[in-house]
């Protein structure tokens, strides 16, 4: 089975979020000073800023995943003549990727300052690819939860919030009727604006 090129860098970046997490897991070293994550894909980069409930589910789920375990404002893109993981692709020679080489000790603009380095947070396109359409809701109800229920202290991210309120929502939900069985349902784009809306509805009640 085919898959796009976009699928394919998608899937690096995630791999990108575990081996982070692998070192972290294993080295002495404590990292604080943030990172720079870099990707020679505008869309990817793109991708990753946006929320998942927007996206099919191959991409929801791995949007999801580095979402949670990095801070997408950390993500950058550089053109591909910068990156030197594609040098094998292209074609190089072995003495071209020998122990003094840029692919041995690393691409030359990291040895500059942070200022100097070609990376960019721009997305020039005007469509992202994996998303998927959804339909206007009008007049959607919300099931009237007093917002006590969920404390909005204990999620760390948007999403999460968004996640466990639609949930709840579904469970108290007239449709078929209200059941905990409902809390298993696979969310939809639907339930997370249900969700958006009830937080809404409750800010400007306060």
């Amino acid at each position: 089975k085919k898959i796009s090129i976009d699928r394919v860098e998608l899937c690096a970046a995630v791999l990108n979020k575990r081996l982070i997490a692998f070192i972290e897991g294993i080295s002495r070293y404590q990292f604080s000073g943030g990172y720079y994550h870099i990707v020679d894909s505008q869309i990817v980069r793109a991708m990753i800023q946006k929320e998942t409930y927007g996206f099919n589910t191959f991409a929801a789920t791995r949007i999801g995943e580095i979402q949670e375990g990095t801070i997408p404002a950390d993500w950058y893109w550089i053109k591909g003549d910068f990156n030197i993981a594609d040098w094998i692709t292209r074609g190089k020679k072995p003495s071209e990727i020998g122990p003094d080489s840029a692919w041995q000790n690393g691409p030359e603009f990291l040895t500059k300052p942070v200022s100097e380095w070609p990376v960019e947070q721009t997305f020039n396109g005007e469509e992202l690819p994996e998303r998927i359409r959804v339909a206007k809701a009008t007049n959607t109800t919300v099931t009237n939860i007093p917002a006590a229920a969920i404390d909005i202290t204990r999620y760390s991210s948007y999403n999460k919030l968004m996640r466990v309120t639609a949930r709840v929502i579904a469970t108290a939900s007239k449709n078929p009727k209200p059941s905990l069985k409902n809390t298993g349902k696979t969310l939809t784009p639907t339930d997370i604006q249900k969700a958006e809306t009830f937080w809404i509805k409750k800010h400007k009640s306060l």
